[in-house]
């Protein structure tokens, strides 16, 4: 399709997107405002029923989210007619820090959906939310509606991809494949976030220590042949941590032990081995020699 950034004369293709993106930003728009005026101000105003700290901990950083957006579709609006500018949105500094908000709001939201669903527990709470629910006229919950944060960001991907697709080979497609490379790392990082707080919360098994996400980002998790196991064993790869358990059925991992990252050193010069191994030395006390220390032997990547 050949675009008219001036005069917005858009191909069929291209116009759909465009729309669709401006559109569904708009209704965004519009349930985070909900989510602020409908809920968490009215709840702000009943102190003696909703704690300060306790409505913090339900909204997050909700609301320098929608001030964000706010801003972000008034530029979208504002440059639908000129498609290089329009993409260009996404790879403002402005627009980076923004979309930052979403790691904060991914790591906390799963607290904030059990703490609303401990309020339902009591009826004064649980009461005060439905009419707050019926209000607005939702048919879903507030739950529902604190999901859609994670479900916008995640949208972007999928629309920049389709934008993609229209503007190959025409002068637009570096200012569209960047801003789908920008808004796609940040995909990466939530989705990145969601699967360790699966992993923590529905699937490791024996694990006694802090959250995962403590340790911070997950890079890699595989199977590795460890040595002194007769069976492989799965291994998280963290930041910070390694971590190594058993496969279980039904998805799940039983925990078995793991390493610091500043507490471990690596060679690939593992005797009588071949080049496929290397060894992880965990030094527990430095003044003790690398002889001595726990060691795991695993296939390189």
């Amino acid at each position: 399709a050949v675009v008219s950034t001036q005069s917005g004369h858009y191909g069929r293709g291209i116009r759909h997107i465009v729309n669709e993106l401006i559109t569904t930003e708009k209704t965004y728009m519009k349930d985070l405002m909900d989510i602020l005026m409908g809920y968490k101000e009215p709840m702000e105003q009943y102190t003696d029923v909703f704690d300060p700290d306790m409505v913090e901990s339900i909204f997050l950083n909700l609301r320098p989210i929608g001030n964000f957006h706010l801003d972000f579709l008034e530029k979208l609006d504002e440059q639908q007619n000129n498609l290089d500018k329009l993409a260009n949105c996404f790879l403002t500094k402005d627009s980076e820090e923004g979309f930052k908000l979403y790691d904060e709001y991914c790591r906390k939201v799963p607290e904030s959906l059990e703490l609303v669903n401990e309020l339902l527990l009591d009826q004064t709470r649980k009461q005060f939310i439905v009419n707050c629910q019926m209000h607005l006229q939702h048919f879903f919950p507030l739950t529902e509606f604190l999901h859609r944060p994670i479900q916008r960001v995640l949208k972007y991907p999928l629309l920049l991809r389709d934008l993609q697709r229209h503007t190959n080979g025409t002068k637009y497609s570096s200012v569209v494949d960047n801003a789908l490379d920008t808004i796609t790392e940040v995909a990466v990082r939530i989705n990145k976030v969601k699967r360790v707080q699966e992993l923590y919360s529905k699937e490791l098994v024996g694990w006694q220590g802090d959250h995962l996400l403590e340790y911070g980002i997950l890079k890699l998790e595989d199977h590795f042949k460890v040595n002194g196991s007769k069976d492989n064993r799965y291994v998280f790869l963290f930041d910070s941590l390694l971590m190594i358990t058993k496969p279980l059925k039904e998805g799940k991992y039983q925990y078995k032990s793991h390493l610091l990252s500043n507490e471990i050193a690596m060679t690939e010069n593992v005797k009588g081995e071949m080049d496929s191994k290397f060894e992880l030395i965990n030094f527990n006390n430095k003044k003790e020699k690398s002889t001595d220390c726990d060691s795991a032997l695993i296939p390189l990547l």
